[in-house]
């Protein structure tokens, strides 16, 4: 994941809390941004949020 997101040309941060990827795109500027997040684990585990 790290490497198709260094691919699309984010800036990479991983072992985020230990496991974890963050891919940064940044807008060069003070205009508005958006966050996405996304589990990735498959367990079958069923959401209480």
């Amino acid at each position: 994941i790290a490497d198709l997101l260094a691919k699309m040309g984010c800036e990479v941060q991983t072992n985020v809390g230990g496991t974890g990827v963050v891919g940064i795109l940044r807008n060069g500027g003070d205009s508005p941004a958006i966050a996405l997040r996304a589990d990735i684990d498959a367990l079958p585990i069923a959401e209480e949020t």
